[in-house]
């Protein structure tokens, strides 16, 4: 993997700068204890608060986890910015925070950070690493065996309960990343299937995330998000919208034992 920049060079990458400075910023309010309800996922406020599937990825549980994310968004972002510009790697980054906190509150809970972006990054240089000469050797070895070592581990430590992951949205962010980069390499008819899978993916990702959440979430805390926005809706007088959230939370024994609203 190439060198990354020194920091003290963060003016000539505004975006990947910014969006680093931005989650520290974030954390340390979120951290001090400081309201940031409004910055969290959820599936029941998605279809009315869309901003919150971005927001997300500003929020770290812990220190370890920031400096983790924020390292290799500068690793991968930095180089990305440098040879794609501004604008494509702002676009980039929307589109791997987005859809792979869409794909984790789909099937799951949601989750914080920005790992989802990271993924979506790494895959998108091995790909490119392979197919434009731009990028050629930027990936190596040890990089590839880290995330794909650390993906695996992840699954393992949310499956024994050790530490519970997103591991859905790293999945969604690595296949993203693969098919964008097929979309920045592609040519002809090419083209065209590699835009039509990237919005069939994109247009998935939409309807699971609003629609289809009730049919397609696996969570056995999937009523509770709901349910704790119908509270908070009681607090507020709005008897009509809290009925709305209440209908949508399903029946107690749906929502598991370890709902806490």
């Amino acid at each position: 993997m190439r060198r990354p920049p020194s920091p003290a060079l963060f003016p000539q990458f505004p975006v990947t700068s910014s969006i680093a400075i931005l989650a520290v910023v974030v954390a340390m309010i979120q951290w001090k204890g400081d309201d940031v309800t409004f910055l969290y996922p959820s599936g029941a406020l998605v279809p009315e608060q869309p901003w919150r599937l971005l927001t997300s990825a500003l929020l770290h549980v812990d220190a370890l986890h920031l400096v983790f994310n924020v390292y290799w968004l500068w690793v991968f972002g930095t180089l990305l910015e440098k040879v794609l510009g501004h604008l494509l790697t702002l676009g980039m980054v929307f589109l791997f925070a987005a859809g792979s906190e869409a794909a984790e509150l789909a099937l799951f809970d949601g989750g914080i950070g920005l790992s989802g972006v990271g993924y979506g990054m790494f895959a998108l240089l091995w790909f490119l690493s392979w197919k434009d000469a731009r990028f050629a050797g930027t990936v190596d070895w040890q990089t590839a065996f880290l995330f794909v070592a650390w993906f695996f581990f992840c699954i393992w430590t949310t499956i024994t309960g050790l530490m519970p992951v997103g591991n859905v949205a790293h999945g969604m962010g690595a296949v993203l990343g693969v098919s964008l980069g097929w979309v920045l390499t592609a040519q002809g008819k090419a083209l065209i299937l590699s835009r039509g899978l990237l919005g069939a993916q994109c247009l998935l990702l939409a309807l699971g995330v609003t629609l289809g959440q009730p049919y397609v979430n696996c969570s056995p805390r999937r009523g509770a998000d709901p349910a704790y926005q119908g509270y908070r809706a009681l607090l507020e007088n709005n008897n009509q919208r809290a009925v709305q959230f209440f209908s949508a939370s399903g029946r107690p024994e749906q929502q598991g034992s370890n709902v806490v609203v």
